[in-house]
């Protein structure tokens, strides 16, 4: 169960749950993402935190404070604290005694600091701070970050044969933060790509769904592709099978494979063009088990992507693409979210007309959002009141018409578009 609170939780009240597990005679410090962004200078958007406290104890005190408790992975040792200003996964510290490639039976007994740094994915990642900002480093995470890499805490075999998903981590991380990978972790991960078999669907296409929204996305697409990454995570899954032609940016060569089509935003990077229809796109979202909002974002760019190909010769062609875009997915726009993902995707394939109509997209965008988002200045009303004549269909077209032309410039307010419309042929 996850909590179902969305508020980042306060620096104020993190210390305050700290405080409170401390006079109680436990220790308990802040853990991995959280101290890694408060080193990097950016505010956590959760504050995680390890302690010696067993989860029933984390229960008992989280109780005396008035706030709720809920057991969102006793046999790992968490517990998810919430009041009403967020909520903190408060995990007991552990020991890996087995694994086998994806999930870890922990033992409690005995486990320090040292040892649950040991079993996590990263040195960045490694990290613990206590309430009086004192960083405790086991694995030298603070000099990756100063050097901007990524690399696993001790032996890379060790931590990918634990959870074979932190090779999608490494690249996600890297893709996220822009930083490079370590090359005894790299060629860790190329060895031992195959055990991506044993991840989820679920799990791969959310870790997909990060890297290519991550600053250093090209990179990462190249190198998944380079390194034939695809065919491990693809080739288990039941999707029919398409063949392809990839083609590397650094092209040396043009390699066909046999491979299974995966979310849009893998599929994409290894084929310039798709005969999917839209219900084969949303088909594909069910098979990978995504939400109703995720299907629609992932069938908006499929087809905003199959429609690049048009050339947009008019600002009013633009603008109408990108309401297009906005009627399918509300949340994304195309300077944050679809024009980078597509820049990603076209600069692999070295599309300079795709290219050229995303920046053109873009800045038209963020010029003329205003006027895209409003209604023009004439609505049907004051077309009626000025031509009677104008009804149903004939009313339809010449407000499609007249929008046209606003979008284009040839008019701005509503005395200019009625002296326009004189212009006009209206039958």
């Amino acid at each position: 169960m996850t909590p179902k609170s969305n508020r980042s939780p306060s620096l104020e009240s993190s210390l305050e749950l700290l405080e409170m597990l401390e006079n109680n005679g436990f220790q308990a410090r802040f853990a991995g993402g959280c101290v890694r962004d408060r080193l990097m200078g950016l505010t956590p958007s959760d504050y995680d935190i390890a302690t010696t406290a067993r989860p029933h104890e984390v229960i008992e005190q989280a109780a005396k404070m008035g706030w709720k408790s809920i057991p969102t992975g006793l046999s790992h040792g968490t517990v998810t604290v919430v009041n009403q200003k967020g909520h903190w996964e408060v995990t007991t510290l552990r020991i890996d005694e087995k694994t086998d490639g994806r999930r870890a039976v922990v033992n409690f007994e005995g486990a320090d600091f040292t040892q649950d740094a040991q079993r996590r994915d990263f040195t960045i990642n490694a990290m613990f701070e206590d309430r009086n900002g004192v960083i405790y480093d086991f694995f030298d995470g603070r000099t990756d970050l100063s050097k901007k890499v990524i690399r696993f805490v001790g032996n890379p075999d060790d931590r990918i044969k634990e959870d074979y998903l932190r090779i999608l981590r490494l690249f996600r991380f890297s893709s996220k933060l822009g930083f490079s990978i370590d090359p005894l972790s790299m060629q860790a991960a190329v060895r031992l790509k195959d055990g991506l078999q044993k991840v989820s669907i679920e799990r791969i296409s959310e870790e997909l769904w990060q890297i290519y929204r991550g600053q250093n996305s090209l990179n990462i697409v190249t190198t998944l592709i380079e390194n034939s990454f695809l065919p491990s995570v693809l080739n288990r899954f039941n999707l029919p099978p398409t063949t392809i032609q990839l083609k590397f940016e650094k092209e040396r060569s043009s390699v066909d494979l046999k491979i299974q089509p995966w979310l849009v935003l893998t599929f994409l990077s290894l084929f310039k063009r798709t005969k999917e229809t839209s219900d084969e796109i949303l088909n594909m979202g069910l098979l990978l088990k995504w939400s109703q909002n995720k299907q629609k974002t992932f069938a908006s760019l499929v087809t905003g992507w199959l429609r690049l190909e048009d050339q947009f010769l008019s600002r009013s062609n633009q603008m109408d693409f990108l309401d297009f875009l906005h009627s399918g997915d509300e949340k994304h726009n195309i300077e944050n979210f679809y024009g980078p993902i597509w820049t990603c995707l076209a600069t692999c394939f070295q599309d300079k007309t795709r290219l050229r109509l995303i920046k053109n997209l873009i800045e038209v965008d963020c010029k003329f959002f205003e006027m895209r988002i409003n209604p023009m200045p004439i609505s049907g009303d004051d077309l009626m009141a000025e031509y009677p004549q104008l009804k149903g269909r004939d009313l339809g077209r010449v407000l499609t018409l007249l929008k046209e032309h606003y979008r284009n410039g040839h008019w701005s307010s509503k005395k200019e578009g009625l002296d326009f419309l004189k212009t006009m042929t209206l039958i």
